[in-house]
């Protein structure tokens, strides 16, 4: 990781729920820095992907690169503090710290 963030990458990701694909051959890359946003409409497999992204799912096929690292099935406290974030639409009486 550098000074100024980690790199993502995402290459063919693929998750499905019973034999319904949720996710398919979905590829992206975020560079150290570059803020992304998933836009699309409701069942589009967003939240799917930062659940796979952030460890709570393991996608069926594809690879998660954090800094070149393959992070699927790794301990998510060592890479969680710079990997992702997520922003939800509905108003919350936390503050978001950067």
């Amino acid at each position: 990781m550098s000074s100024r963030g980690a790199s993502l990458e995402i290459r063919n990701v693929d998750l499905s729920f019973g034999g319904i694909a949720a996710i398919k051959g979905v590829s992206f890359e975020a560079r150290a820095s570059e803020l992304l946003a998933m836009v699309g409409p409701n069942g589009a497999g967003k939240t799917a992907m930062l659940n796979c992204i952030n460890g709570i799912y393991r996608p069926d096929a594809g690879e998660i690169l954090l800094d070149g690292r393959n992070i699927p099935g790794s301990r998510c406290t060592r890479w969680s503090s710079s990997a992702s974030g997520v922003r939800s639409s509905t108003p919350s009486s936390f503050p978001i710290s950067p």
